[in-house]
């Protein structure tokens, strides 16, 4: 399926002869990955660690540094919690999808308007999700897409904000598989 709106916002990036096949876009809201069965405990811990901090600061006579400090702590605390959540979520209200004719194509429009391709017919991992949504991740030339991309060089965000990447991810998509045919076929002459 193609919508002309989201169509329209791949326009200026294809090149000569190329079209637009598929388009979509993430799932909005709150969106929940396997990570957070590991992140929901530990931004808790986080926080009540950095609670019994800033309460135990307040009770002494705090320098201004250990109060600094402390209020760091807290609002990292915070943006764990429930940040990272709004953050997520507000990035992918603004990120579309795109496959042509030879590229799957994702525009990310947060902080900043970033393209990001991968070419169509290459190594693309389909996982199914709930309510029939799932993700397609585009793999990169000689990347492994394991612990080094969330952890890695620039990645170390993406376990934080699903949302966050920087290889073609279709994330939590509507019908998963539509998107797969058209990813996974050799390019067009």
């Amino acid at each position: 399926m193609v919508d002309p709106q989201i169509s329209t916002a791949f326009r200026p990036y294809l090149a000569p002869g190329e079209r637009v096949v598929w388009t979509g876009r993430p799932a909005g809201g709150l969106l929940l990955t396997g990570n957070d069965w590991f992140l929901v405990p530990f931004s808790l811990a986080w926080s009540v660690m950095a609670l019994y901090s800033l309460s135990s600061l307040l009770l002494s006579k705090p320098t201004l540094m250990s109060l600094v400090f402390g209020t760091v702590f807290g609002l990292a605390a915070l943006f764990f919690v429930a940040g990272r959540f709004v953050t997520d979520a507000w990035i992918r209200s603004r990120t579309v999808y795109a496959v042509t004719t030879t590229r799957a194509l994702e525009i990310r429009a947060a902080f900043t308007q970033k393209l990001i391709t991968a070419p169509v017919g290459g190594s693309v991992i389909l996982k199914h999700g709930r309510a029939g949504r799932g993700t397609l991740t585009f793999q990169r030339a000689g990347g492994d897409g394991g612990f080094s991309a969330i952890f890695g060089r620039r990645g170390n965000w993406q376990l934080w904000l699903p949302g966050v990447t920087d290889n073609v991810s279709f994330l939590a998509i509507d019908d998963p598989m539509e998107a797969y045919r058209f990813a996974s076929a050799a390019p067009a002459p």
